[in-house]
């Protein structure tokens, strides 16, 4: 069998006609590694964040999703790092740039907001893995993947002349991803997530911060 015509059975697995289930049980995920009340992988890499941050998640048998603030609250023209975690079960991947055509990677944005000022996501490195059936070298993520984005409220909503300036700032999460095995690849996913953040303003000369 060419590496083309491989290549094409490839791809028929993207349709959505070929979701296949996997036992949750066979694997253990790396949720299970984190350190309570902290951010700390079983890399040993931990991201700095209070508990008490807000948060959101989600998940499926392949994977399981979670978005968190860096900071407790989200404070007037002071950037903030929204980070999106991945936590892969075992032998399973997730591809990244670059890559050729009709591959798909793992993207995380947040959509234009009224009052967010969004800077450049930032990605953890890649491993080039091989793939031999297809006769091509890949960019694939496995375990745990961290995804940072810097996040800053404006003064498009937030500034404090604004009388209808909300309490909240609600970060919009849009997650691209395709999760693969060594055998298949499951249907590729488009998730949302919201995270809601207090909104902290900056304090006046002489005023009192709000206890």
């Amino acid at each position: 069998m060419t590496r083309w015509t491989l290549a094409a059975a490839l791809v028929l697995l993207l349709a959505p006609t070929t979701v296949m289930a996997q036992d949750a049980g066979a694997v253990r995920s790396a949720h299970e590694d984190l350190e309570p009340g902290t951010r700390t992988d079983d890399l040993g890499i931990t991201i700095g964040m209070p508990a008490e941050a807000p948060a959101a998640e989600l998940g499926t048998d392949q994977v399981r999703i979670s978005a968190f603030l860096s900071d407790e609250s989200m404070t007037f023209e002071t950037q903030s790092t929204v980070h999106v975690r991945f936590e892969l079960e075992d032998g399973l991947h997730m591809y990244g740039r670059p890559l050729p055509d009709n591959y798909i990677a793992s993207e995380v944005t947040i959509p234009d907001t009224s009052g967010l000022r969004v800077g450049t996501a930032q990605y953890p490195p890649t491993y080039p893995r091989e793939f031999p059936a297809l006769g091509v070298t890949l960019n694939v993520y496995e375990g745990v993947v961290d995804v940072a984005i810097p996040v800053t409220p404006n003064a498009e909503v937030f500034h404090r002349s604004n009388p209808d300036r909300p309490d909240v700032v609600d970060v919009p999460l849009s997650i691209l991803y395709q999760v693969c095995s060594e055998t298949i690849c499951y249907t590729p996913r488009t998730e949302t997530l919201s995270l809601a953040a207090p909104f902290q303003p900056l304090l006046s000369p002489g005023a009192r911060r709000e206890r």
